[in-house]
């Protein structure tokens, strides 16, 4: 039996890796603590390990919001950077309990699309737990994790809608 589904097995094996891989340069939020001081990050890449690629002019209109527990949001002032390691916005998030980063920012038409970045980063509390967060009033698009018995379970929303 398993000599005739080999030549399949191979077959696949053959695509998968001859196949080249898709990426695409998203926006990200982040944050790094000094202290009590946090400092909100939003920088734009293939991935939240680059963090020096090109900042858009578009990318660096965003406007970042900070959202306490009671879901009020604070616009975090932003200022630009471009050092060897870090190219973007940064600023310093305001005092008390924060919940999460959020942002909307249109990037601009690429190949005949407009391209649209809703971008989140939540963050857990003092015992290290996701806090229960209502959805976001500006995000089309989220998703909200909750830590359950069985793991981590994520409700993606679109329009304040479960999909």
């Amino acid at each position: 039996m398993f000599k005739q589904y080999s030549p399949i097995v191979l077959s696949l094996i053959v695509v998968y890796s001859l196949a080249g891989r898709a990426s695409g340069h998203f926006l990200w939020l982040n944050a790094e603590k000094a202290g009590d001081q946090r400092t909100a990050q939003l920088f734009f890449s293939e991935s939240p390990h680059e963090q020096n690629y090109h900042l858009p002019d578009s990318i660096a209109e965003a406007q970042v919001f900070a959202v306490s527990s009671a879901s009020k949001r604070i616009e975090v002032p932003l200022s630009r950077y471009d050092e060897e390691n870090y190219v973007g916005l940064k600023g310093q998030m305001p005092a008390g309990e924060v919940t999460a980063l959020e942002t909307v920012c249109e990037y601009g038409l690429y190949a005949g699309s407009l391209l649209c970045y809703h971008a989140q980063h939540r963050f857990t509390n003092s015992a290290g737990k996701l806090p229960d967060v209502s959805p976001s009033k500006e995000l089309l698009l989220e998703m909200i994790p909750q830590v359950i018995s069985e793991g981590l379970q994520v409700t993606v929303l679109w329009q304040g809608k479960p999909l």
